[in-house]
């Protein structure tokens, strides 16, 4: 007997919205391991089609995980990042009641090669402010960022203490930067060795890489940044009118 995709949706949605119940009342919590499909399967009387679409949609909300060859698990709520104009990411962080820090691994003055160079709109050889920082969440690692901002528009920046103070609230405060938008590209890649070492992660790890260049008002290119984000605690939301800053 064939059965309609009407017949179906009721008891998709049930499966689903019994599954979040469990979840949100403690039942499973985040890193348990779900049961599987077969016995979800079992447990509701449905195909194993109907579980399927109900565990695909969880997946998408980002509530559960399948990790091939060992099941599925509650995942860890994502931080969501909305795209505002002028707001920082820890500023974003801190209104959502996240509390956020940051540990500068290293920073120097370098020179731009070509590259850097063309992104930014400087002359190659002109110096450059490199920072390499950690950024935490609840104390907990979730991106590594290398940034790269021309020297002439903060002169002495590595002066001020990156590991307590917004870069962004700096340059605002400090240099009477307005930055009001940014280009960016969005890809993901697997982490390397230094990168899940720094982020406590298990190799092979996927990351969330943004590479960013961030404008002052007068146009002028400030930063090129990098941001590889966990892939398992981040998730980007992008708005097309308005722009993330960090």
């Amino acid at each position: 007997m064939t059965v309609s995709a009407a017949q179906i949706l009721p008891l998709y949605s049930q499966i689903k919205e019994q599954l979040l119940s469990a979840i949100s009342h403690g039942e499973f919590t985040v890193g348990d391991q779900l049961p599987s499909q077969r016995e979800l399967c079992e447990r509701y009387g449905a195909s194993h089609m109907t579980v399927r679409r109900a565990i695909s949609d969880l997946i998408s909300l980002g509530v559960i995980a399948a990790i091939p060859g060992k099941g599925l698990y509650v995942a860890e709520n994502k931080h969501v990042t909305d795209a505002s104009p002028l707001v920082s990411f820890t500023e974003d962080m801190n209104r959502r009641g996240v509390a956020t820090s940051s540990k500068v691994l290293d920073s120097y003055l370098t020179t731009a090669p070509t590259l850097l160079a063309r992104t930014l709109g400087v002359e190659i050889g002109d110096e450059l402010v490199y920072l390499y920082r950690l950024r935490l969440t609840d104390g907990r690692p979730l991106t590594l960022q290398s940034t790269y901002l021309v020297h002439s528009y903060c002169h002495n920046l590595l002066a001020y203490d990156l590991n307590q103070a917004s870069l962004y609230q700096v340059l605002r405060d400090h240099y009477n930067i307005k930055l009001t938008n940014y280009d960016a590209t969005v890809e993901s890649v697997i982490a390397d060795e230094e990168e899940a070492e720094l982020l406590g992660l298990p190799m092979p790890a996927a990351l969330l890489v943004v590479e960013q260049v961030t404008y002052m008002e007068d146009h002028r290119a400030l930063e090129y940044t990098r941001s590889a984000y966990r892939g398992d605690r981040y998730r980007l939301q992008l708005d097309t009118v308005g722009h993330q800053l960090r």
